[in-house]
């Protein structure tokens, strides 16, 4: 291929073979990271040759794009349908927390992946988010809280540290696994329990945390 073909795109409409070599990528990524994972271990895993690989993504970094790409635009999207509904700030907090948490049940490494490689390159995260709207999704976040202020819902918030609460105490969970199942003398029946009721412990707590009707009463002046 010459230098002066165009770059892969991710929303190109991708055929059956090319599903197949994201899905193996996807499984070699989140366990090695973009530096650590091999074009003949994705071939392997996807039980095709890299010619093949290359004639669809030229080359690991636009194979790795892609993928980079679909995980966080996945996670847009799960975000995104809750912010747009008419939910209140409260339901939104809890839509919140069970769309991500799903969706980390069903990528568990998720979460490692793309916090290494957000670290190692911030430009990726820059160009997705300039490209895909996800300001956009973060200011719808930041209206909903000001109109639970407006409305006398909860006591004045800081939608910035509202926001890292909730998404940080979910992914701790799934990023944390080996600590908190030893630590805790988990088995894997017990994990899954303890994932399953983490699902409402979260948006309750934090609810509780800023609600304004739980603010403590003022004690009455002594005359």
């Amino acid at each position: 291929m010459s230098e002066e073909q165009a770059p892969y795109q991710a929303d190109q409409l991708p055929s059956s073979k090319e599903d197949l070599i994201l899905q193996a990528a996807r499984c070699v990524f989140h366990r090695n990271g973009s530096t650590g994972a091999r074009m003949q271990e994705i071939a392997e895993e996807a039980g095709v040759n890299q010619a093949l690989i290359h004639y669809y993504f030229r080359n690991k970094e636009n194979l790795f794009q892609a993928v980079f790409e679909a995980d966080l635009l996945q996670f847009f999207a799960v975000q995104a349908e809750t912010l747009s509904s008419n939910e209140d700030l409260k339901g939104c907090i809890r839509s919140m927390v069970h769309n991500h948490m799903d969706m980390l049940g069903m990528h568990p490494y998720l979460p490692a992946f793309v916090i290494g490689e957000i670290f190692s390159q911030p430009e990726r995260l820059d160009r997705i988010m300039q490209q895909k709207s996800g300001m956009g999704i973060v200011q719808a976040f930041y209206e909903k809280v000001a109109q639970a202020e407006a409305a006398g819902q909860i006591r004045p918030t800081d939608p910035v540290q509202l926001i890292t609460t909730i998404l940080g105490s979910c992914i701790h969970a799934f990023i944390a696994k080996p600590m908190i199942q030893r630590a805790h003398d988990m088995d894997e029946d017990a994990y899954h329990n303890y994932l399953e009721t983490r699902r409402e412990f979260i948006p309750d707590l934090i609810w509780r945390g800023i609600a304004l009707d739980n603010a403590p009463a003022k004690r009455s002046e002594t005359t």
